[in-house]
């Protein structure tokens, strides 16, 4: 599962702007639920709810969640875009 961290940054790499609530929707049963959670959340209709809540910007975040989750765009080779994380 891809980080919140991870999803945020592809987003402002790939379409220049993030909306982390889309995130804490879309992932809000994670913990209780597990890889199940996406039976509820990763759909094509939520995207569109998104859409609704959060406006355009909130649909493509989370259409753009959605392919990150389902590596329909590959997470590895967004995550060699992300800047490195110094270690303190």
């Amino acid at each position: 599962m891809k980080s919140a961290r991870i999803h945020s940054q592809a987003e402002m790499i790939l379409i220049g702007y993030s909306v982390p609530a889309v995130h804490t929707c879309m992932d809000a049963y994670a913990k209780t639920l597990g890889p199940q959670h996406r039976q509820l959340r990763h759909i094509y209709p939520f995207v569109e709810a998104m859409g609704l809540i959060f406006g355009n910007k909130g649909k493509r975040c989370a259409l753009l969640h959605l392919l990150l989750d389902l590596d329909i765009i590959d997470s590895k080779f967004v995550e060699t875009l992300l800047p490195k994380r110094r270690k303190t």
